[in-house]
């Protein structure tokens, strides 16, 4: 039975990048699933930038499936000013444009230049056209990422948000994008934290005791509710790889195609950021060594957050595939071995139960994978070479053990329903 619209209850989940969307997809997809929420997706400008929500790709598959759901940029409402709505949308068909190969591409890019710089001018200011946007909105809850304890990122964040909620009707929420694996607070070497603003949520989600120890430092006054890891929702990967990952609703063996189809082990490199603590010369011999096996296929991802192959060069991965355009969830279906530095896309792999391989030897900070317990760990191209000789797809054991995962990416609960269990956390306290 269908809950009138009147009565809905309204969350408003704020986007400002792909990553914070992709692990708050699951808990979308949750409330979603509920008739008495209205559900409002809004990409809104932060750090001078606005991300397209709609492109994300699991948006046809849920818009197709839920009625009182929908994505949206702050551009897209009629209270936006008419010259920041057309450039927006000028940009963006300059963008598509220039995705596609040919002689113009370049000309593409140069014009996209100053829609952007203005854009960006536009959104550094404050924006007192988007006030009556989030009357309109009514909401009941805002759901963001830490972001919300960070000031001057945003006008809608150190200004829209905080008068919004200040007569307590309306929550605010914050998950924190991905999940920490290293044991140092800095290993990217710059500052952290950003004009810490506390309190703004009433529950700081994260994913494990792990990430509190963490960001306790960085942002010591919030009310931090471990959740297990809301990308690794269970029932949400089942969804991805079952539903969401399929036609009409996505382009999946279009992707595949894109990579070797061969009884070959299959081996894909996760990459973490290079400034990460990254050994870049172990790395560069290891990717050159591994590629020029005949006896393997390989694919190298660059780190999702807008990293580029260009620490090596790419004519010496040979026959390789350099798959900077193909979603991780593909990568992690097609492949058998998962070699990673850091990242943590290798718990999806974790969850699939593919093998996951940690090159220990070119990763200079301590991580939660150093002692061994979920992944295999190599101590040096050799003991990796070792390995590929005799690995078999169907008799390998360095698969993560299930009360790892429980622990790690669950919060502890067998069903790994993470994102249930953050739906009635955030019910409670309303």
């Amino acid at each position: 039975m269908n809950t009138p619209a009147s009565t809905r209850k309204t969350i408003v989940f704020l986007i400002r990048a792909y990553n914070d969307l992709d692990i708050q997809m699951s808990l979308i997809h949750e409330f979603s699933a509920d008739p008495s929420y209205a559900v409002k997706v809004i990409g809104y400008p932060c750090d001078g930038t606005l991300y397209d929500v709609s492109t994300h790709e699991a948006v046809p598959y849920m818009r197709d499936h839920f009625s009182n759901l929908e994505f949206k940029t702050v551009l897209d409402y009629a209270t936006a000013p008419l010259l920041l709505r057309g450039l927006y949308k000028l940009e963006r068909g300059l963008y598509a444009m220039q995705k596609q190969s040919g002689p113009l591409q370049p000309l593409f890019k140069i014009l996209r230049y100053p829609c952007l710089k203005y854009l960006k001018a536009s959104f550094h200011r404050t924006m007192h056209w988007l006030d009556p946007v989030f009357k309109e909105w009514n909401a009941n809850i805002y759901h963001l990422d830490e972001v919300i304890v960070q000031q001057g990122r945003s006008d809608v964040l150190d200004r829209i948000l905080p008068e919004t909620t200040k007569n307590g009707v309306a929550r605010i929420f914050c998950t924190m994008t991905g999940q920490y694996i290293y044991k140092c607070e800095n290993p990217g070497g710059t500052k952290f934290q950003i004009n810490y603003i506390p309190h703004q949520s009433k529950l700081f989600f994260v994913a494990h005791n792990h990430d509190i120890k963490m960001y306790s430092h960085q942002y010591p006054d919030e009310n931090y509710c471990v959740t297990g890891n809301l990308r690794m929702n269970k029932p949400w990967i089942e969804t991805l790889h079952g539903r969401v990952l399929t036609e009409p609703y996505f382009p999946y063996q279009t992707y595949k195609n894109r990579l070797p189809n061969t009884q070959k082990p299959k081996i894909c490199f996760m990459l973490s950021k290079m400034n990460y603590g990254i050994e870049a010369d172990k790395l560069i011999e290891t990717i050159r060594a591994v590629c020029n096996r005949d006896d393997c296929a390989v694919a190298i991802k660059p780190h999702t957050r807008g990293m580029k192959f260009d620490f090596m060069d790419p004519s010496l991965v040979g026959d390789a595939t350099i798959a900077d355009q193909i979603p991780s969830a593909v990568l992690c279906d097609w492949a058998d071995i998962i070699l990673f530095t850091g990242s943590g896309i290798v718990f999806h792999a974790m969850v699939l139960g593919k093998a996951a391989g940690f090159l220990t030897y070119c990763q200079d900070h301590e991580t939660i994978f150093d002692d061994g317990a979920a992944t295999r760990n190599f101590k040096d191209l050799d003991d990796l070479m070792t390995y590929v000789d005799a690995f078999n797809p169907d008799q390998d054991n360095a698969t993560a053990p299930k009360d790892w995962i429980k622990d790690r990416l669950c919060a502890g609960r067998e069903d790994c329903n993470n994102a249930a269990f953050v739906k009635e956390k955030i019910e409670s306290c309303l």
